[in-house]
């Protein structure tokens, strides 16, 4: 256990105590316990200057008057520019000041003893200081605790992890045999069912081709003999242009003069119902020409509409008055649509169902497709809880673990419009206390303190991209504390953002707070 004896720290207490009165006659003032006995004088009445230089009469010391080239003669006066005084500070530690702070008005020791000869009066405030210190150095040491029982609870529960991924590692891998042995009943289950289908919708294809072909010559004709004006068993250029409109907006043929023209063979006055088909129907026609078996409907249609309306109009007045508007048309079938069919119709009434051997085949490959996607999401789930536990796991969680306590907390610090929210391991944000979206800070990406204190700092990157800027990044700076908390927040560079976090994970020594006679004894 790394342990401190604090009232060795703050042993310059016993020190002044065990001091004995003849030391203290040959102690100048402004001078360390540990510096008196240089602070003598020699047999015939003189004091060497600590760096050999010359000697000078011992009453010329704090004479006000700097002798010695090192300072050394003047640790209580401000005479040397170059001169320290060593605060005394009975009662806590001694401070090491600038001797031309010496008698200067301004109370920099605690015991005020640096203001000895200035006429200033200085409260002692070492023994205040010193409780302040010993509180720090309490919570410390509760904080020292707390860390050695989250190493305990580490310990323990990634002990618990790690049996519980060795278990999930041999649920996966039964999982995974099971959804392979699955892989294969589908795949065997899906060629006869592919072999069957091809054959049934080759069989379609050849049915709606022959259909369609068919179509193709009742419509083609029906457009002959509309377009033939004159009966002659054969289409003319000028019974084609009669037909068509100079813009193409001829709600029968829907084609232009021009159209019509680059169509028409120039080598022939006109063609017969075959050369009508071959050259000219297939050409464009048969997509824009509009029988009036065709026309009548799309006319029936528009009425249909145009009654619709009006019923909607006048739903509420009908109603009320009890008026009956569900008499239904002759024309119209069970669904309100109208039942003509001109000759061309297409339809599926003529493909034949799936016979029953291609529909058992059918069945069997969506069952063997049912249980593999069942298993496969049964797999995929026991291979996330494997994933996730294996990155826990791999975390740095700091030399003995101790940082365990944080994974998967987070951490909220109010500080002016913001709020700023910290999860160690993971991400950083911040949200506009008016509202708006939250902004990422960056995600987890490594330790970054220095080689002998790596576990001080950590760095998350690539968060939001500033306007004009860089990604945002942030700095996350520990500390000892009693407890898990954001202490304060800055952005010292362009989206780049420090945070101060306290936490008892690096309260790493353990102060002791020995009896002070035990201390004196060491001393």
């Amino acid at each position: 256990m790394s342990s401190v004896c604090l009232l060795c720290v703050l042993g310059v207490v016993g020190m002044v105590l065990m001091a004995s009165e003849a030391e203290m006659a040959y102690r100048p003032t402004g001078i360390s316990l540990q510096s008196a006995p240089f602070y003598k004088p020699d047999p015939s009445g003189m004091f060497a200057c600590l760096d050999g230089s010359k000697k000078i009469p011992f009453n010329q010391i704090n004479d006000d008057y700097c002798d010695c080239a090192d300072s050394s003669d003047e640790p209580g006066t401000s005479a040397c520019s170059e001169g320290t005084f060593v605060c005394a500070n009975h009662g806590y530690i001694p401070v090491t000041i600038l001797s031309s702070r010496v008698n200067d008005h301004v109370c920099d020791c605690c015991d005020g003893s640096d203001e000895y000869n200035s006429g200033k009066s200085c409260p002692n405030t070492c023994l205040k200081e010193r409780e302040k210190q010993l509180d720090k150095f309490r919570a410390h040491n509760d904080g020292y605790q707390k860390r050695q029982q989250y190493i305990k609870e580490a310990k323990k529960a990634l002990e618990e992890k790690k049996k519980k991924l060795s278990e999930l590692t041999a649920e996966f891998d039964a999982e995974n045999a099971k959804l392979e042995d699955l892989r294969v009943a589908k795949e065997e289950a899906e060629k006869p069912e592919k072999d069957a289908k091809d054959k049934y919708d080759q069989m379609v294809k050849e049915i709606k081709s022959k259909r369609s072909n068919e179509l193709m010559m009742i419509k083609s004709a029906e457009a002959f003999l509309q377009i033939d004006s004159n009966q002659d068993q054969s289409v003319s250029l000028d019974e084609l242009l009669a037909c068509a409109s100079i813009d193409g907006g001829s709600d029968q043929c829907g084609m232009t003069e021009e159209e019509v023209k680059e169509l028409f063979p120039v080598d022939q006055e006109s063609v017969d119902l075959e050369g009508f088909r071959e050259l000219i129907w297939t050409g464009k026609l048969d997509k824009v020409f509009k029988s009036e078996s065709e026309k009548q409907r799309e006319e029936l249609k528009s009425q249909d509409i145009e009654e619709e309306e009006h019923r909607d109009e006048f739903d509420e007045e009908s109603e009320n008055a009890g008026v009956d508007y569900d008499d239904e048309d002759s024309d119209r079938d069970d669904n309100g649509e109208n039942s003509g069919r001109s000759v061309g119709d297409a339809n599926d009434e003529d493909v034949p169902p799936m016979d029953e051997d291609t529909q058992r085949l059918i069945d069997v490959a969506n069952e063997a497709r049912q249980k593999f996607k069942e298993q496969e999401r049964v797999t995929k789930d026991v291979e996330k809880e494997k994933s996730d536990m294996e990155k826990d796991l791999s975390l740095d969680l700091g030399g003995e673990s101790e940082f365990f306590n944080l994974v998967k907390q987070c951490f909220d610090f109010q500080q002016k419009d913001y709020t700023y929210t910290f999860c160690p391991f993971d991400r950083g944000a911040q949200k506009s206390k008016n509202g708006g979206s939250e902004i990422s800070l960056g995600r987890w990406g490594e330790w970054s303190g220095p080689p002998d204190n790596k576990y001080s700092q950590m760095k998350l990157t690539k968060g939001q991209r500033c306007w004009n800027g860089p990604d945002r990044s942030l700095t996350v700076n520990f500390e000892c504390g009693e407890e898990n908390k954001v202490l304060s927040t800055s952005e010292p560079s362009m989206c780049e953002y420090v945070m101060q976090f306290s936490t008892p994970a690096l309260c790493t020594t353990y102060f002791d707070f020995d009896s002070e006679k035990k201390v004196h004894e060491d001393l």
